[in-house]
Order: structure tokens, then sequence, then C-alpha cells
């Protein structure tokens, strides 16, 4: 069973100052600038630039025709997920902050960047990898969260390199922690942006301890990182990291597959 949602458009009313400083933190930090820029090559500037403006461009947008786009410049599918989607959603919210853009553009930009990755990732499911050492995982984005693409961007990664992946978006404590121990994952990874979620990610790791024996590796990512000290003592999870390469070695590291996963 999977849990997906997508932010929605413009708000009717004028947001709060809450929840525009929220949206500014997703759209900035939706990975870290190391992440998107250094570890898998250079970003070419002019199709950058290119996709910047097609996401904020007036009128309609299509995430097919985008894709095919993109995809004419010689891009690899991974490449789009990897650096391209990042680093344009870090650009969006830096115009934000900058004042270039308004909330509504940057809304809008937003839900447009979620469905170009959500039509790359599922575009040609034969074109996932079988990964030597299957991986099935769950990605919680806390209740009232509004960092979704980040969590969103891990799961697409995390699917092309083979993983199983479940999605959790929004779904109250009780809820998490019964999916978490009636699914069989290796790993339960937390995409967070809020100081205010940790409390309950913290319970969501300590009430799937107590109910499982097999227990999976706890990991937490996200915008909480870089103003948080301490999360891994406050929450209990495995790890803290801000890429899902990370965890994979983490996962394999620990030896936590399944016998049958571990069959070669």
């Amino acid at each position: 069973m999977t849990h997906e949602c997508l932010s929605g458009g413009a708000p009717e009313q004028p947001p709060s100052l809450s929840a525009v400083g929220d949206l500014a933190m997703q759209v900035v930090s939706v990975l870290s600038a190391r992440q998107a820029e250094s570890q898998r090559g250079a970003v070419r500037p002019y199709i950058s630039s290119l996709l910047d403006k097609r996401i904020v461009a007036r009128g309609p947008f299509n995430a097919t025709d985008m894709l095919e786009e993109l995809r004419g410049f010689h891009l690899g599918d991974d490449a789009i997920i990897n650096d391209y989607i990042p680093v344009s959603a870090r650009r969006i919210g830096e115009k934000w902050v900058a004042s270039e853009l308004g909330f509504a553009d940057v809304t809008i930009a937003t839900v447009r960047l979620q469905s170009l990755l959500t039509e790359v990732a599922y575009s040609d499911t034969s074109l996932c990898p079988i990964s030597d050492v299957p991986l099935h995982v769950l990605m919680v984005i806390p209740e009232s969260d509004q960092h979704t693409l980040g969590g969103f961007v891990a799961a697409a990664q995390l699917r092309r390199r083979g993983a199983s992946v479940d999605v959790m978006c929004g779904e109250k404590e009780d809820e998490v922690v019964a999916h978490c121990a009636s699914g069989s994952f290796d790993a339960v990874m937390f995409s967070c942006s809020k100081a205010g979620a940790l409390d309950s990610i913290g319970q969501i790791v300590k009430q799937t301890r107590l109910r499982l024996s097999r227990r999976p590796v706890f990991a937490l990512g996200g915008i909480v990182l870089n103003y948080i000290a301490n999360v891994q003592r406050l929450t209990g999870v495995d790890l803290v990291a801000q890429d899902v390469e990370t965890v994979v070695t983490y996962c394999e590291q620990r030896s936590i597959l399944s016998p049958k996963q571990a069959v070669r």
C-alpha cells in the first residue's frame, strides 16, 4: 500500500508568515547543495535555466512535454531526478527569498517540479534497475509538513536503484506506526523540515521497535538537519543523512536484509 500526496496550488487566502517561511525552506533545501551539484556531475546551466523558466511561466505546464524536452538534450532520467529537479527547486526558493517571485509563483513552481518528478520516475518502469540487494523502504513525510518534494525525490532515487518504496505523506502518528509494523520494511526514512515533528518521529521509532522483533533501520533527513543539533539523540533514529546513498550503504553494512533478500 502506498500513500502519496501532492502540494496544492496557490492559496485562496493570503498565507501566514509561518506558512511562507515553511515553503521557503522547502524549496531552498529540497536536497542539500552538496547532493544536488557535486555528487553526480555538473549541471549544464542553459538547460537548468530553461527548466527554471518553464516551471514559472504563465499558462499551462505539461510534465510529459517537459520531460521529452529535457531528454532531447541527451539527459538521462537519473540526472533529471538527482540533479536538475533539486537544483531548480533550490533556485526557485532563492528567488522567493530575494523577492523576485511571489508566494503563488513559488507554490505553482513546486507543484510543477513534483509533477515532473512523478513523470520521469514512472514514465518507463522497465528502465528501473534490479538491485543485487533489494530494499523495502517506507518514506515518511510527517503530518502537517510542507516539505514534500524532498521526500518524493528521495523515494524516486531509491526506486530507480531497485528498491520497493511506500510513501506516507501527512498521516497521523498511530497510522504510521501501524504501517511500519505491518510492512516488513528494511528501512523507514523520515523527510522532515519542522523541529516540532521530532517528538512525533521519536514516538514512531519507539513504538515500532516495541512491536517488532526484526527492526528496520530508521533514518532521518531533510531541512531540520540544517538548524537542529542532536537530531539523532532526540528521535532515536539509527542514522541521519541528506542522501539516499548513505542510507542504502548503511543498510547493506548492517546486514539488515532478510535471508531471502540476501541470496544473490
